[in-house]
């Protein structure tokens, strides 16, 4: 089924005007970020302040208009709040109802670009589809990822906060000095952690909540051995080095578990890539070859491979992810 002039120049102002949306999108958001820095970098006393540009929000233009309430219909598809707390473990400055805008725009121009390529929508309808799907991937593996650099990072912070607090520091400052000397990704969890102090609430319910919002269950049980420590009273330095060597000692049989499941993960990216890899190097070698598949029942026959594909992928992944 091939595209006709009408329906390329269809996509192509469809996607212009999507293209145009999301650019005034990220143009109103990033204004609003300068302009809000500026504030925050004026010293006392050095420069007068607009009231307009505290109590009212600049005019938007039409695009960025529709561009928003796009934005806010699409928000309410997330009833559970389950993409906004994917997106904030993430470290993803979006909002669900942004997130699945881009998605949803990147989905589309993705698959009219495979089908004008390609001259057939049954290629492209398949490749918006995966191209969705990878964006929900996306946010799952980067929360990963950044949960696992956390838990990386914190049998060190425990350790010199040990240290900090032996020397004669208070808690919080010791969280302030090592927030000063780590990293990224737990430098800004701290930095969290910190502002919520200074605006009145408890350090130890500012780590709880970053315990829950990190999703980490060493770090859950950290807080909870230093909650019943200042309850009870004792030697704060020496469990913190407890918790140090605790952490350690998990992360290690973490990382002998990874690596033993490795080649099980392996396998199953291959086999799962290889019924694609066999239908390209058909298409290319011998291009009717695989037209039955797309006619008459070939359809039903690529709907059940599709499902034993998703059900091996599956079996497979439960059998290599195994929770230390």
């Amino acid at each position: 089924m091939g595209l006709s002039v009408g329906d390329v120049a269809a996509a192509i102002l469809v996607g212009g005007g999507l293209a145009s949306a999301t650019v005034g999108v990220l143009l109103r958001a990033r204004g609003r970020s300068e302009t809000l820095a500026e504030l925050l970098e004026l010293v006392g006393g050095e420069q007068d302040i607009p009231v307009t540009a505290v109590t009212e929000s600049p005019a938007s233009p039409p695009v960025s208009r529709v561009t928003a309430r796009l934005g806010d219909l699409l928000g309410r598809l997330d009833t559970r709040g389950s993409l906004e707390k994917r997106l904030a473990r993430a470290d993803i400055p979006l909002r669900p109802g942004e997130y699945l805008f881009l998605a949803g725009l990147a989905s589309v121009l993705t698959g009219l670009v495979a089908g004008f390529v390609t001259g057939s929508v049954l290629v492209g309808i398949p490749v918006a589809v995966v191209i969705a799907y990878g964006a929900r991937l996306y946010v799952v593996r980067r929360a990963r990822n950044r949960r696992e650099a956390l838990r990386a990072q914190l049998p060190d912070a425990f350790s010199l906060i040990a240290a900090a607090v032996s020397s004669g520091h208070t808690f919080l400052r010791s969280i302030q000095l090592l927030r000063e000397q780590i990293s990224a990704p737990l430098a800004g969890e701290l930095d969290r952690v910190v502002a919520e102090v200074m605006l009145g609430s408890n350090l130890i319910d500012a780590l709880e909540r970053m315990a829950a919002r990190t999703e980490i269950e060493e770090l859950r049980w950290a807080v909870q051995a230093v909650r019943i420590q200042q309850t009870t009273g004792g030697q704060l330095a020496e469990l913190l080095h407890t918790l140090a060597g605790f952490m350690r000692a998990r992360e290690d049989v973490h990382r002998e578990v990874v690596v033993l499941t490795a080649e099980g993960r392996f396998s199953g990216w291959i086999l799962m890539a290889l019924p694609f890899f066999v239908a390209l190097v058909l298409r290319v070698t011998a291009p009717s070859y695989l037209d039955p598949l797309f006619r008459g029942w070939g359809f039903a026959w690529l709907g059940l491979c599709a499902v034993l594909l998703g059900m091996g992928y599956f079996v497979i992944r439960r059998l290599v992810e195994i929770e230390v």
